[in-house]
């Protein structure tokens, strides 16, 4: 997959949902980045969505590390 690289994003602010779409290792995500972390913010979810947007994550990079980590158990 050719492109340019738009965006890192580091930390735990950003919820990652895959959407309809795969390449190989590429999918294409949903990204949703919070003011405040979910798990420890008063704030209600409209408050706490900083930015929403989608484009493609290359899920395990060349070394086979993987470049998306999730809490399994949720907060």
């Amino acid at each position: 997959m050719d492109s340019d690289l738009i965006l890192t994003f580091k930390g735990d602010l950003f919820e990652i949902s895959p959407a309809d779409q795969a390449e190989g290792n590429w999918v294409k995500v949903k990204v949703i980045k919070y003011k405040e972390h979910p798990c420890v913010s008063g704030m209600n979810q409209n408050e706490l969505i900083e930015e929403k947007f989608e484009g493609w994550i290359k899920l395990v990079n060349d070394n086979g590390i993987p470049n998306v980590w999730y809490y399994s158990r949720g907060c």
